[in-house]
């Protein structure tokens, strides 16, 4: 991990137990630790990589089977099946993006290193989701993620919520990370109740109602979550004002 060009980089196999013992990030980027230490369990965070989570593949309650129960209820359109399971539409897959440190990190503006035939490039890490659930990113399959980067000196004040029904080892059903900067920036990240992060950009004085009703319609949450599509989208207000009163 070492400072570039005003960004802190973060190399993407490091385990995310380890993120907490770096002064770096527990003074400037809290919320990537509350993020990290949310996911799985301990034994898991010891070997689970930061890259890994960011690029968790999406999950729904129908895809995150057994092999055996998929066979006996039919492949759904994720598994080569002709069919989604949760609507019985069959040209869209509503699979969730679960990652739990990939809404923090984008709510920081934090960008992606990748390396693949082409050479070194650097994207913002919203910008390799699809909203695609078969196929939820755009990396090209040859390519490698290697850093994670946060800049510096924004001065984040940051709030991040997560809905599981145990606290070890669910996929996440929703997660909301809020992060304010210095200069009134504000920037709203959402995992799961979409394929992809539902991202709302606006500032400080901007009314709270109007940021939580964007994020809400940007939410294509269907039933296929141990919680109602309902539930997850009213959390989602509760989550927001919970964090906007908060920041």
């Amino acid at each position: 991990m070492k400072e570039v060009g005003g960004f802190l980089r973060i190399g993407a196999l490091e385990p995310l137990e380890s993120l907490k013992q770096y002064e770096e990030i527990r003074t400037e980027f809290p919320m990537l630790i509350e993020a990290a230490l949310s996911v799985g369990a301990p034994l898991l965070r010891k070997t689970a990589t930061l890259g890994g989570n960011v690029l968790c593949e999406n999950r729904c309650l129908y895809y995150n089977q057994s092999e055996w129960w998929r066979e006996s209820v039919g492949y759904c359109l994720k598994c080569d099946g002709d069919i989604c399971i949760a609507t019985q539409g069959k040209k869209a897959c509503f699979s969730e993006l679960v990652s739990d440190t990939a809404p923090a990190l984008i709510a920081m503006d934090a960008e992606i290193e990748v390396i693949d035939l082409d050479g070194a490039r650097r994207v913002k890490l919203e910008d390799i989701y699809t909203g695609d659930g078969v196929k939820p990113r755009n990396l090209p399959e040859t390519a490698i993620v290697t850093a994670i980067l946060l800049p510096l000196d924004r001065g984040f004040s940051t709030s991040y919520f997560k809905l599981r029904q145990r606290e070890s080892l669910e996929f996440t059903s929703l997660t909301a990370a809020i992060a304010l900067d210095k200069t009134g920036k504000l920037k709203i990240a959402l995992s799961g109740v979409d394929p992809k992060p539902v991202v709302v950009v606006g500032k400080k004085d901007d009314d709270p109602e109007g940021l939580i009703k964007k994020a809400i319609k940007g939410a294509r949450a269907i039933d296929n979550d141990m919680y109602t599509r309902k539930y997850r989208r009213e959390m989602i207000g509760v989550y927001l004002r919970r964090g906007l009163e908060k920041l």
